[in-house]
């Protein structure tokens, strides 16, 4: 079942969105999903993902950021610190109307967004990212060369996506000021990264069943264990200290370290 709701934002803009929750029962979890730059709530990657979920049990809620889609606002006033303010408000809406958010899903900007917002919401069990970028910053990559003009006249005209979009000098500021490792770093959540092919970082996995070889003296016949052979695959101009810093940021991974742990697999009929 979809449900149109609306809530206020910071500044008193009227922020529009879709509430997905299940057609029986009770919702068994509260999500949140952030959309894409300059998008709106319902590309088919918040819809599909929401419909998704929604058969699963789990509620979302997918809403327009300031200036965007159905919401109100001046998108030009907006920038990366109040699409993170819209999505706090987003999750008082959800606690104060049904339930706080336990999951946090971001597409794009949308996904370092919900990163840094999630630090906010103390409920939240889980992050996903789809496709988003390390730092928000990388989204000024887009603006090509625009941005020398934004920085010297204060504002442009950018087009994105074959759309004409205001783009001011305080959005840029507003982005440099962001330190997305630092938070990723404290998110103390489960996290889940989609990415593309084309990203600088890829771990690739293969698995295999090899023979113990260290059991001389075992009374028990040479069993064979399970191996899973991990290759991280980085690109870019990294210090030996950065491509170490990544190997140890790998290995802190939740499924790494279940992996690692006595795992205890409890099977029952649904």
């Amino acid at each position: 079942m979809q449900t149109t709701v609306r809530f206020e934002s910071r500044d008193g803009a009227t922020l529009a969105g879709v509430l997905h929750t299940p057609n029986a029962g009770s919702p068994r979890a509260w999500a949140l999903f952030a959309h894409c730059f300059t998008c709106t709530k319902n590309i088919n990657a918040a819809v599909n993902i929401a419909e998704s979920l929604c058969g699963e049990g789990i509620a979302v809620l997918r809403f327009d950021f300031t200036g965007l889609g159905s919401s109100d606002g001046d998108f030009a006033n907006s920038n990366f610190s109040s699409n993170v303010n819209d999505l706090v408000l987003a999750a008082d809406f959800l606690r104060e109307n049904y339930r706080a958010p336990s999951l946090l899903i971001g597409h794009s900007l949308g996904g370092a967004a919900v990163l840094a917002a999630a630090h906010a919401m103390e409920e939240v069990k889980g992050v996903v990212t789809i496709g988003a970028p390390a730092d928000p910053e990388n989204v000024v990559k887009q603006f090509g060369c625009k941005t020398d003009e934004i920085t010297r006249k204060g504002v442009a005209e950018v087009q994105l996506a074959g759309r004409p979009f205001t783009i001011k000098k305080q959005f840029l500021d507003d982005l440099a000021d962001q330190y997305q490792a630092q938070k990723i770093a404290k998110l103390k959540k489960a996290l889940l990264v989609f990415h593309s092919p084309l990203d600088d970082v890829t771990v690739t996995l293969s698995h295999d069943r090899q023979h113990v070889s260290d059991c001389e003296g075992c009374e028990e016949a040479p069993q064979k264990i399970e191996v899973i052979n991990r290759t991280v695959t980085l690109k870019g101009d990294l210090s030996e200290e950065n491509r170490q810093r990544m190997l140890q940021i790998a290995d802190r991974c939740p499924v790494h370290q279940t992996l690692h742990s006595d795992l205890n697999v409890q099977t029952q009929l649904a």
